[in-house]
């Protein structure tokens, strides 16, 4: 939130030095994130007329020559009273003046000009339009090119501070004010009004009906009669452009300066367009159809508070107004609004809509529910003074839902305890009325505290501990020394192997990832169209994007990996740890599942001069399950035939672990990628993460290395191309007999010299004893029996 420094003057003497002050704003949990300085004369500089001399061309216009202290510049002035030797403001080529044009350079009936000497009312200081330039106090001390704004001493400092959400009371001038006044120690100088309600009754104009109270606890209202629409006065402009909020015309701008004021949203409707002059409240309809201020239709759902006239629906309240019943050049009367809303409802309905606005901003946090009389007061006040009219005998002030005051025990004791210091009873209290808080002593050390009702924040006694900390300050509370408590705990399965997954995988060469659960369902879907109708949906979501629970973590990483490719980084190798939700038959909630899913493209080592670098392929992928599966000593590990063809490529491979199934890996495809613009190859893995958890050993077991020879044998087999080489392997390793010491695959071969529906697998075999030197004859009948068994169940012939 923006707060300018000459606008909290109005309110608060500030002593402070600009930095001290922010100091202390932030040290009681108001953050100043940001201070500049604002000019509203930008471009507006001091110049003085060397040389006056009449235009060769037009009667009325004088030709000047001006010096600014850079550069002399000539410039065409058309004022009656400039003269030589005058101190001027000259708004350079490229200025914003404040009624909304640019300087440029132009020749005016032929003869140059290079800027512009200013009248009062050009720089917005006069309302009328000024006889005359505004020729400026030489006793003054200058500098020719000196910046108008710092010669007139209108530099404004505005402070960008950070209101945390327990704070609303904190969105406008007054809150800050109200902080000042505490730290510097001085009264709050609130606004006053001096209504004069003297027109027609107001009850004979317009009623109020709160139909939903729930929605709309209070709702008041005034109606001015024959106002005159136009620009606001300067001085109101600038106050709203010093805190970023642009002019639009004199009845909307004081509604926003009241907001801005005391933090009561407001809004003004056009009398004459409200059908039955009347106002009801009302929860809406779900789909019903609105149109708003910025000329957006809007579907609703059933839980936004509508205001109405006896035929439509004229505003969504606490969020935006109405088209068809906004102030125009036209309107001649207002019937003003200021209302309580009920903070969720607005909270849920601006974001279900998509629509957040400054009104939504401060009724979704919370307002004063006792500031409502006071802003609209305040607005109709300012409505008089710089629109005219005449204001309706009487005020509207429907209360639906009246609201008791809030009393909070309070211990001396509690204060003392919590905070770890001893802060006197008088110095408590003393902070406590500084809040505004009413303190009435009950016993000894106890006290019944009142909050004022801008402080929707403070409920239990830890809050007022807490705000008496802030205002006697945090710094002045002595460090405690803590009591350190060493001791060791057992590291559980479940973290040791997520530690040691995730020291593999960076071993190996991938990255995690970490993504949001909630996700945009569009994705979701493209991997799995049948889905539709089980993704589990997100209750109130803060955007579509993250409307859904995920059912995939691939499409979050194929958002990174898209994103990565548009940066021309073109080689990634990815994982991510985290959970699914799959939908789950008769019963609401969802199916959550852990998994582990990993994605790779481009490359799999850097380019480098020592080697020629080869693209990331479907070994590579199997290595790094097949790595996964040692590190945990998984046995039994299959791969086997997996046909999800929505996702993955043909011959992609499902991942066993004896009787349990771990996951899958293969190549995706690329109608699937085309949907995330990736026109690379991408190959994936999924593991059941909770499998993996159930089957990881940790304890690994040893033996000595033997000291007698081994043996080698190669074996080569011609199979059916259909026939997997684990299949082989399973049967070789089961026949083989007991001093076999691995077992691997070194060649496969199709070609010419074998049909073209075989394949060969080449293996070699090690067989080693710990206790004796092994035999040639026995390795033979080993192999013997090797060969007879896998002839038998597959058909093999010896190459």
């Amino acid at each position: 939130m923006r707060v300018s420094l000459n606008w909290l003057r109005d309110y608060v003497d500030i002593s402070l030095p600009v930095r001290d002050l922010a100091h202390r704003l932030t040290m009681n949990g108001l953050n100043v994130e940001e201070i500049f300085e604002r000019d509203p004369f930008k471009g507006v500089i001091i110049g003085k007329v060397l040389e006056v001399t009449k235009h060769p061309n037009a009667d009325k216009l004088s030709l000047t020559r001006v010096d600014i202290g850079s550069d002399i510049l000539n410039i065409v002035c058309g004022a009656p009273n400039v003269q030589a030797g005058q101190l001027v403001a000259v708004a350079a080529i490229g200025t914003m003046m404040p009624g909304g044009f640019e300087i440029k350079k132009a020749k005016i009936r032929g003869e140059e000009s290079n800027g512009m000497i200013c009248s009062k009312s050009e720089l917005g200081f006069e309302k009328d339009k000024s006889p005359g330039i505004w020729e400026l106090d030489t006793n003054q001390s200058y500098q020719l090119g000196q910046a108008f704004t710092e010669f007139m001493k209108l530099g404004e400092t505005v402070f960008e501070i950070d209101v945390t959400s327990n704070r609303p009371d904190c969105l406008n001038m007054l809150g800050i004010a109200r902080e000042i006044a505490v730290i510097e120690n001085k009264p709050l100088k609130t606004p006053k009004t001096n209504l004069k309600d003297n027109g027609a009754p107001i009850a004979s104009l317009a009623s109020v009906t709160v139909e939903d109270a729930e929605g709309c606890p209070r709702y008041a209202a005034r109606v001015v009669q024959g106002v005159t629409i136009g620009p606001s006065p300067q001085w109101l402009i600038e106050k709203l452009e010093a805190v970023g909020l642009r002019s639009i015309n004199n009845i909307v701008d004081i509604t926003n300066f009241v907001m801005l004021e005391c933090g009561q949203p407001l809004h003004a409707f056009d009398y004459d367009e409200l059908k039955g002059r009347r106002i009801i409240v009302k929860k809406s309809k779900a789909g019903e159809k609105f149109q708003t201020l910025d000329g957006k239709f809007h579907e609703l759902n059933d839980e936004a508070v509508m205001i109405c006239d006896a035929e439509r629906a004229i505003a969504i309240g606490g969020i935006m107004g109405g088209k068809n019943s906004e102030i125009s050049d036209k309107t001649k009367n207002v019937l003003l609004e200021s209302a309580h809303f009920n903070s969720k409802r607005i909270r849920r309905s601006s974001k279900f809509l998509g629509i957040t606005s400054d009104a939504s901003g401060r009724f979704g946090r919370g307002i004063d529910p006792e500031g409502t009389l006071r802003a609209l007061d305040r607005a109709t006040d300012l409505i008089m003074q710089f629109a005219g009219g005449s204001i309706a005998c009487g005020i509207i002030d429907v209360v639906a839902q009246p609201r008791a005051p809030r009393t909070v025990k309070l211990r001396a004791t509690a204060i003392n305890k919590l905070l770890g210091v001893t802060i006197p009873e008088s110095d408590a209290v003393s902070i406590l009325e500084k809040l505004e808080c009413r303190v009435n002593k009950t016993s000894g050390g106890e006290f019944d505290v009142t909050p004022p009702s801008f402080r929707l924040d403070l409920n239990i006694e830890e809050d007022l501990i807490e705000e008496i900390a802030r205002i006697y300050g945090y710094d002045q509370i002595p460090n405690a020394t803590g009591a350190y408590v060493n001791y060791e705990a057992e590291e559980s399965k479940p973290e040791r192997l997520s530690r040691e997954l995730r020291a593999t995988m960076r071993e190996i060469g991938f990255s995690e990832a970490v993504t949001n659960s909630m996700v945009h369902p569009k994705p979701q879907l493209a991997l799995s169209p049948q889905a539709e109708g089980q993704l589990m949906k997100i209750m109130n979501p803060i955007s579509e994007d993250m409307s859904v629970m995920r059912t995939s973590m691939l499409p979050s990483l194929f958002d990174i990996i898209k994103g990565n490719l548009f940066r021309k980084n073109f080689d990634l190798q990815l994982y991510e740890i985290g959970k699914i939700y799959l939908h789950n038959v008769g019963n609401p909630l969802p199916v959550e599942q852990t998994i582990i899913c990993g994605c790779a493209t481009g490359m799999r080592d850097p380019i480098h001069w020592s080697h020629q670098s080869e693209p990331f392929d479907f070994f590579d992928l199997k290595s790094v399950i097949l790595r996964i599966c040692q590190k945990f000593m998984l046995d039994s590990i299959e791969f086997n035939p997996y046909n999800f063809i929505e996702v993955y490529a043909p011959n992609s491979l499902e991942i066993s672990a004896g009787k349990h199934r771990l996951g899958h890996l293969g190549k995706i495809q690329k109608s699937i990628l085309r949907h995330f613009d990736i026109d690379k190859d991408v190959w994936a893995f999924e593991l059941d993460y909770a499998v993996l958890s159930e089957l990881a050993r940790f304890k690994k077991a040893v033996k000595p290395i033997s000291r007698f020879p081994s043996i080698q044998r190669d074996l080569a087999m011609i199979v059916n191309k259909s026939i997997s080489a684990g299949s082989l392997m399973d049967v070789i390793r089961a026949n083989a007999g007991a001093n076999l010491e691995s077992l691997d695959v070194f060649d496969v071969y199709t070609g010419d010299q074998i049909a073209s529906d075989k394949k060969s697998l080449a293996f070699s075999l090690l067989f080693q004893s710990p206790e004796r030197t092994l035999t040639e004859e026995e390795i033979d009948a080993a192999l013997i029996t090797v060969i007879s068994k896998v002839e038998k169940e597959f058909g093999a012939q010896l190459r």
